[in-house]
């Protein structure tokens, strides 16, 4: 768990150089991050809370993807959405659907008095397949 996590600190300390080199030095976001079952290797709330904290501080967005179900580490973070491999056999596709939301912890836009968000969701975008299209 511990090399995981100076992997992810490496990662997001390269990405924050790579964006200041750009010249995006003025805005936060250097990058998103993938990462394929971490929780498996680094289950400790103590070193989600360091990958979260160094991502966070150089503006590295971090997505966990896993298939476990630990409740303890899940509960470190905000947002938890569970996903399901559907396939529509007549048509020959196979997608992804939200299964549920365990954690709907979306941060709210900024009210006077409130705590600082760091980002929020301001605009989605949706393709729908025309109706007969293949």
């Amino acid at each position: 768990g511990q090399l995981l996590t100076a992997a992810i600190a490496l990662y997001c300390t390269m990405a924050a150089l790579r964006s200041n080199d750009r010249g995006r030095d003025r805005h936060r976001h250097a990058g998103t991050l993938f990462l394929d079952n971490p929780i498996g290797r680094a289950n400790a709330t103590y070193l989600l809370e360091l990958q979260r904290a160094v991502a966070d501080a150089l503006g590295v967005q971090l997505l966990y993807t896993t298939g476990l179900f630990d409740t303890t580490a899940l509960a470190e973070f905000p947002l938890v959405v569970r996903l399901r491999n559907d396939a529509d056999l007549r048509a020959g596709l196979k997608y992804i659907s939200v299964e549920e939301h365990l954690r709907p912890g979306l941060p709210r836009p900024e009210r006077e008095g409130d705590e600082a968000v760091h980002g929020e969701v301001t605009a989605t975008r949706t393709f729908r397949r025309p109706a007969g299209a293949e």
